[in-house]
């Protein structure tokens, strides 16, 4: 693990009704940090509360930053307006350690033509 590499958690509140839609669309907004330093992705969405938390890995703070100032992405960002009941808090952590057990890692994957995988979806 990289000395630098950065951990970012989003805290926000979904409007109930709009869970299910959101969920469907999170995964469309992650491939825009392919190749951006983006080293892994995690949401998860308390559905009776509409409480959700994505996790981010970054390579670096530098990196980090950089992408959340990226021009192309202010629309595709601006489209999850209509599933937050609140505005989304972001807070930043260095990342100290970490742990996957990929022999149980419960996603579906999609392989690109980069030979990337995509965990994109956890069925219900």
């Amino acid at each position: 693990m990289q000395q630098n590499m950065q951990l970012r958690i989003m805290t926000v509140k979904l409007k109930l009704e709009t869970i299910e839609d959101a969920i469907r669309a999170w995964p469309k907004y992650v491939p825009n940090f392919a190749g951006r330093g983006l080293v892994a992705q995690f949401t998860g969405v308390n559905r009776e509360t509409g409480d959700l938390r994505s996790v981010t890995i970054w390579e670096s703070k530098e990196i980090l930053k950089s992408n959340e100032g990226r021009a192309d992405i202010v629309n595709q960002l601006a489209s999850f307006d209509v599933y937050y009941a609140d505005k989304p808090v972001w807070t930043y952590f260095d990342l100290t350690s970490s742990y996957v057990d990929v022999g149980k890692w419960p996603a579906i994957a999609a392989p690109n033509d980069k030979n990337e995988v995509w965990y994109y979806s956890y069925e219900r």
